[in-house]
C-alpha cells in the first residue's frame, strides 16, 4: 500500500498546496483520509492506494485528481468565493 499526498488549489487560508503529513498526524472522515498540521492548521489529502500490477501511474493520478476535485467542490459549499 502507498501513500500519496496531493497538492490541491484551494478556497481557504488554511489548505495549503505543500504540507509535510506525518501518519501519527492522519485523520479520517466522510471517506477521506487527511491530515492537519497542529501548528499551522494546514490540510494535506492522503490517498492510500493498493497498487496491483496491473494498475498504471496514470490511473493513480486520475483516482487523486478526483479526490482534489471532490474536495475543493466541498470546500466551496461550506465558504463559497468572495
Amino acid at each position: 500500500m502507498t501513500r500519496l499526498s496531493t497538492d490541491m488549489k484551494a478556497l481557504l487560508p488554511l489548505i495549503d498546496t505543500n504540507v509535510t503529513v506525518y501518519l501519527k498526524d492522519l485523520s479520517y472522515i466522510h471517506g477521506l483520509l487527511f491530515s492537519v498540521d497542529p501548528v499551522t492548521g494546514h490540510v494535506a489529502l492522503i490517498e492510500a492506494l493498493a497498487r496491483g500490477e496491473s494498475e498504471s501511474e496514470s490511473e493513480s493520478e486520475l483516482c487523486l485528481r478526483k479526490i482534489r476535485i471532490l474536495f475543493t467542490q466541498e470546500i466551496d459549499r461550506i465558504a463559497p468565493s468572495q
